[in-house]
């Protein structure tokens, strides 16, 4: 089953085109300005099977991606959810080189929210959590509905051999517009206000130091040089500007880059989850009576 929200090109004519040859049948349902929640919702409320697996367009399977998927739901009948893994690589199909993506030996699986790009459960178990959340303005639907499905259903499994690759960002422009777009989504919902807070603190912490540091060295060759303070200033923001274009720009995985590239990544996530959290009073009119608990339970406004 697959969700057309209304796209402007060809898209769903090459589709259907595609599953007239296609050896596994399937359905394209096209519904204009439907949201990534709304359209995932749609489809699995057509499916008619009770075992749903999920991934996003755009990613790439692995051969025995769904045997392994659902393979819990055959060994033990209880099973209602089912969480695999994704690995993010370049468009070349390597391993991705950016930073913010998960690593499979960081992950605990009692604690793990899982991406849709590699879930399954039963569509009771989505009818009982409430379904994605089609409130919010994009993303962060995922994460809400995985954490109502930790709340509604006991009977979870990981199959980390359950692999899905997906494209990552190409560029640290790119990247930045990831990590600004999914922290808004975190925002909206409230989740790890706190670690989001932290990481603000650091931010702050770090600029100050670094106005200090500025501040110390322009004076050292204010001193030295006799040059006036304003022109050592411009001289050196431009040069830093220049610097770090030509290492963003040309040398993309060198250390100044990636540091760089980092420090930009953490600056569109605190804004991200800023921009966010402003909208969330709004976004909560929207939501469920059902899911009332949804900001003392995720810990918004709870550090």
């Amino acid at each position: 089953m697959l969700v057309d929200g209304g796209s402007s090109d060809n898209t769903v004519q090459i589709i259907n085109s595609f599953a007239e040859k296609s050896p596994i049948p399937f359905q394209i349902i096209v519904e204009k300005g439907a949201n990534i929640a709304r359209g995932r919702n749609l489809a699995i409320e057509k499916a008619k099977y009770e075992v749903i697996a999920i991934t996003d367009c755009g990613c790439r399977l692995d051969e025995d991606w769904l045997e392994n998927l659902i393979a819990p739901f055959a060994i033990n009948p209880e099973t209602q959810v089912v969480a695999g893994w994704y690995r993010a690589i370049d468009a070349q199909g390597q391993k991705h080189p950016f930073k913010g993506v998960p690593l499979l030996d960081q992950v605990e699986p009692q604690s793990f929210v899982p991406s849709s790009r590699s879930l399954a459960l039963t569509k009771s178990a989505w009818k009982q959590s409430g379904g994605y959340p089609e409130w919010l303005t994009l993303t962060g639907e995922d994460t809400y509905f995985a954490l109502e499905l930790k709340r509604f259903c006991l009977h979870w499994a990981f199959v980390p051999s359950a692999i899905v690759s997906w494209i990552g960002p190409q560029n640290w422009t790119e990247a930045w517009k990831k990590a600004y777009s999914w922290s808004t989504g975190n925002g909206e919902i409230g989740y790890n206000a706190w670690l989001y807070r932290m990481l603000g603190k650091k931010i702050i912490g770090a600029i100050f130091v670094t106005i200090f540091i500025f501040i110390i060295l322009i004076s050292a060759f204010n001193i030295f040089l006799q040059t006036p303070v304003w022109l050592i200033l411009i001289a050196s923001l431009f040069l830093i500007e220049i610097l770090a274009w030509i290492a963003i720009k040309f040398f993309p995985y060198s250390p100044l880059s990636i540091f760089i590239g980092d420090i930009g990544t953490r600056l569109m996530q605190v804004q991200g989850f800023w921009d966010g959290a402003k909208r969330k009073s709004k976004i909560d009119l929207k939501t469920p009576s059902s899911n009332t608990r949804l900001s003392v339970y995720y810990g918004w406004g709870s550090n």
